[in-house]
């Protein structure tokens, strides 16, 4: 894998870019009990979804963005 990284936390994303590109993901154990997640396991092998670890950074926006007011509604 090669990765290249600059700014703010480029050291960072350099040393956990195996994991923030799912590259140490492990589906050994996954077995896909419903049809559709059968032929999706099928069709995509190898498919890979990223992620940064930083679940609160990610969560406390999203949850002030759904805020809806009885008065907004």
């Amino acid at each position: 894998m090669t990765a290249r990284a600059w700014g703010p936390g480029a050291e960072w994303a350099l040393e956990n870019a195996p994991a923030l590109v799912g590259a140490l993901d492990d589906d050994s154990s996954f077995e896909p009990c419903h049809a559709v997640l059968v032929d999706l396991r099928h069709r995509l092998t190898g498919l890979r979804i990223p992620r940064s670890g930083s679940v609160v950074e990610a969560l406390v926006p999203t949850i002030i963005e759904q805020k809806v007011t009885t008065v907004e509604a």
